[in-house]
């Protein structure tokens, strides 16, 4: 399926837009302040999540597409699918009734019948 590939690559360009922001501000001398480390405050815990977000707008959307994408075969179920879960529905449903009838023949055969006045029938 192409397009699940295309799918792949783009929500992967979310982690590259990351990847190159980390590596961007890595450059920077505010990278290695020796106060913040002191106060144990990592660098990338000063910035918000909708920041990094933004950095790659389309590549998070796709991301998130991608994920929804992924999981339509269960939202759209296929042909096939249909055919063999109605298969598997009716012949349980088939085989349920099957010894219903089966205990219901084998139980007149031996004059048992629970609950049942025959005398009433007519």
């Amino acid at each position: 399926f192409p397009d699940q590939k295309s799918h792949f690559w783009r929500g992967n360009y979310v982690f590259l837009g990351s990847a190159c922001s980390l590596v961007r501000t890595s450059k920077r001398s505010q990278w290695l302040d020796l106060s913040r480390l002191k106060k144990d405050i990592q660098p990338w815990q000063e910035r918000h999540s909708t920041e990094y977000m933004t950095h790659t707008p389309l590549g998070s959307l796709n991301s998130i597409g991608g994920v929804a994408i992924e999981i339509n075969s269960v939202n759209y179920v296929s042909p096939r699918s249909w055919l063999a879960t109605s298969h598997v529905v009716l012949g349980f449903f088939l085989f349920v009734g099957y010894l219903w009838h089966a205990r219901r023949a084998r139980a007149t055969a031996a004059r048992f019948e629970k609950g049942i006045d025959r005398d009433f029938e007519h």
